[in-house]
């Protein structure tokens, strides 16, 4: 029909379209602010979690635990990257993940390789399509790989599974959590490594000193075995040999 509609017909649509505006805009700014809340909570809560583990042992089972608890899930895992070896070791695996625990693999192969390769989150990926992963025959196999990020590098990867895809705010959250693991296991491992610096420079110390006090070359023989092993825990056998 031509004209169907009056002006005042208009007018009530303009209004009504305006009335809802602002209450959209309203509901949007909601639930950003809601999002924000519920990650500076996230923040707070996986922050205080941390400062009651002084090391990297102790915080792997507190990370997976807030991860699970936080998005509702059962299934999680944390991946570390050995550099010294070019390798990645499956640190801890919860529920139907348990089974990858230990897996240590070459970094360039598989779902690792390709975080690695890209410096981004594998996201809603079917965790059975890396073979390292589905000869476990695990469960909840939709999965999110985060990078473990600090001082700029890539130090291993935070992951989570389930049957269903993640949402856009779990896999943000989940992210803000893989940011303060990866700070906190690096500051956990440089205080490791300054402890067990300091650990073996007390060893020297006390062991040259020790060898200082006598000419016995039995003697001498033996403060150098017991400060070998002491420095090399896992040794099961030391020798000494001279020359000339």
């Amino acid at each position: 029909l031509v004209n169907a509609y009056s002006q005042e017909d208009l007018q009530m649509l303009e209004l009504l379209a305006a009335h809802a505006a602002i209450a959209l805009g309203n509901a949007q700014l909601y639930n950003e602010t809601r999002m924000r809340a519920e990650e500076m909570s996230v923040l707070v809560k996986v922050s205080s979690a941390m400062r009651i583990a002084p090391t990297r042992l102790e915080m792997v089972p507190i990370i997976l635990e807030q991860v699970c608890e936080l998005l509702r899930i059962t299934s999680s895992a944390l991946i570390l990257i050995d550099h010294s070896t070019d390798e990645f070791v499956v640190e801890l695996a919860t529920d139907g993940w348990k089974k990858l625990k230990g897996i240590r693999a070459p970094i360039q192969v598989g779902l690792m390789g390709q975080l690695l390769s890209s410096g981004k989150s594998l996201v809603n990926i079917d965790i059975q399509t890396d073979p390292l992963f589905s000869s476990k025959k695990i469960e909840h196999p939709v999965a999110v790989f985060v990078p473990l990020l600090a001082q700029e590098r890539t130090i291993g990867a935070l992951c989570a599974g389930c049957d269903s895809p993640f949402s856009e705010n779990e896999i943000r959250l989940m992210t803000t959590v893989a940011d303060i693991a990866a700070n906190a296991i690096h500051r956990s491992t440089l205080h490791e490594q300054t402890r067990n610096h300091a650990e073996q420079m007390a060893i020297v110390t006390a062991t040259a000193r020790a060898l200082a006090e006598t000419l016995d070359q039995a003697e001498i023989f033996d403060r150098l075995g017991d400060a070998l092993y002491k420095l090399i825990p896992f040794a099961e056998r030391v020798g000494i040999s001279l020359f000339g």
